[in-house]
């Protein structure tokens, strides 16, 4: 990559280019390690889960489906970026909390990965379990991968802020304008359709058959989303975001790019830490 590009040009770079799975990066720019999908020599191969930094060193996880943060944030554990007992930021059109008994207390990001491809765990892990006859969820989805986090003791406190397009959300979610203080080791994770979302209709830009009002709203919306978090002095210790592109069933498939792009921009201009 070019020494004069941005940071935002260099890991969008990484994000469309398709043979880069996996990848460490020490520094912005500085790609230390990469494990592609048929490569089979690598014994963990994520699909689309990208790490890279931000200008200020905010390590950031993305990946299209949101259970993936799972594996996100036991990863970032093993590496010491953040410590069991963290604040979860969950800026979501959706909770996620629906209820889940999968147990990650004994397991490592690799074996959470391995099941979250396969659907089966492996060697220390599948011990774990089936020594003491029991199996774990048969699934684990986008709505539920929360509750592991909490359940372990990873995750200690939990804020969602919702939309307010999202009226299911009135009385246990916040609004981005109203963020309290929060604690640290803090993971600021953001799924893409809380810009805009297919399952909620009452959302004003769904009505927009012009494409540049679609964009000048969504412009406007990210800038929003991150103004308040510079003002509420939100200094993430770990940013994950979710692109949630599945089938167009949640972030319109037409959007992801151009929102990820701003998103991911925001990101690297603002001084959030």
């Amino acid at each position: 990559m070019s020494k004069d590009k941005s940071f935002t040009d260099k890991y969008l770079e990484i994000l469309i280019s398709k043979e880069i799975i996996y990848v460490d990066v020490d520094k912005v720019g500085d790609i230390s390690k990469s494990l592609r999908l048929n490569d089979q020599k690598s014994s963990l191969a994520v699909p689309e889960v990208t790490i890279s930094y931000s200008d200020k060193g905010i390590p950031i996880y993305l990946f299209n489906e949101h259970q993936w943060a799972l594996y996100s944030w036991l990863h970032a554990q093993e590496k010491r970026i953040i410590t069991a007992g963290a604040t979860l930021l969950h800026v979501d059109s959706h909770d996620d909390l629906a209820a889940c008994s999968f147990s990650i207390s004994k397991l490592s990001s690799e074996d959470v990965a391995l099941y979250l491809k396969t659907g089966h765990l492996f060697s220390r892990a599948e011990k774990c379990y089936l020594g003491k006859n029991e199996h774990p969820d048969p699934t684990i989805w986008c709505g539920n991968f929360i509750e592991p986090a909490i359940n372990s003791g990873l995750i200690k406190d939990y804020l969602w802020i919702a939309p307010p397009w999202n009226r299911s959300s009135f009385g246990k979610a916040i609004r981005s304008g109203s963020i309290p203080e929060m604690g640290k080791p803090l993971i600021l994770d953001i799924d893409l359709d809380y810009f805009v979302s297919t399952d909620h209709q009452r959302d004003p830009l769904h009505s927009m058959a012009d494409m540049e009002e679609i964009k000048r709203t969504l412009d406007s919306r990210i800038k929003g989303l991150f103004v308040d978090l510079y003002s509420a002095n939100i200094k993430p210790d770990l940013i994950t975001i979710a692109e949630s592109d599945q089938d167009n069933e949640y972030t319109p498939d037409y959007l992801v790019d151009y929102i990820r792009n701003g998103v991911i921009e925001r990101i690297s201009r603002m001084c959030i830490k």
